[in-house]
């Protein structure tokens, strides 16, 4: 759930949709757990700093946006 959510916000998905999702995946979803995701990444500043951060490049990450979105 938290690596969808992630990949979700790479994709710039409403975070209200994220976090509907992540609980609908798991009916012992924390939603306090998923928080700290979101707290991640504010702390980095933005999804693409948290996944550079997490050794993802800025061209993998495109990629991927690419291959999720074509």
């Amino acid at each position: 759930g938290l690596v969808l959510g992630a990949i979700q916000l790479l994709l710039n998905c409403d975070l209200e949709a994220i976090k509907k999702d992540y609980m609908a995946s798991n009916l012992d979803s924390d939603l306090a757990v998923f928080q700290l995701l979101f707290d991640e990444v504010k702390f980095h500043g933005s999804i693409e700093t948290f996944f550079e951060y997490q050794g993802i490049s800025i061209q993998q990450q495109q990629q991927l946006v690419n291959k999720l979105t074509t």
